[in-house]
C-alpha cells in the first residue's frame, strides 16, 4: 500500500504543499502500515513461540514412547524370570516327590 497524490495536488510543479485530503490519507497509510508492521512482528513472534512448544511436544512424546518401550522390555524380562522361577519350583517340588517315592518304595 502506498500514499498517491490527488490528481490536484500532482498538477502543482516541484515538491507542493498537499491538500487536507492528501495529507490525511497519507497519515491514514502511514498508521496502517505501521499497525500492519506491528501485527506481523507479533504474529512472528507467536509462530516462533507455537514452532517452540510444538519442539517441546515432540520430545515428550519421544521420550514417552522411549519410556514405553523400555517398560515393556522391562515387562517381559520380569515374565521370563517369573517363567523360569515357576519352572525351577516346579522341578524342586517333582524332585521332591520322586525321592519321596523312592523313599517310600524302598
Amino acid at each position: 500500500m502506498t500514499f498517491v497524490e490527488c490528481d490536484t495536488c500532482r498538477a502543482k510543479p516541484g515538491t507542493p504543499q498537499l491538500c487536507r485530503g492528501c495529507l490525511i490519507n497519507r497519515a491514514t497509510i502511514e498508521a496502517a502500515m505501521t499497525r500492519q508492521q506491528r501485527v506481523a512482528d507479533r504474529l512472528s513472534s507467536v509462530l516462533s513461540e507455537s514452532n517452540r512448544v510444538n519442539a517441546q511436544i515432540a520430545a515428550w512424546r519421544q521420550n514417552y514412547r522411549e519410556l514405553i518401550l523400555t517398560q515393556n522390555e522391562e515387562n517381559n524380562r520380569l515374565r521370563e524370570l517369573a517363567s523360569c522361577q515357576a519352572q525351577t519350583i516346579e522341578d524342586l517340588v517333582q524332585r521332591a516327590t520322586r525321592k519321596r517315592w523312592w523313599q517310600l518304595w524302598r
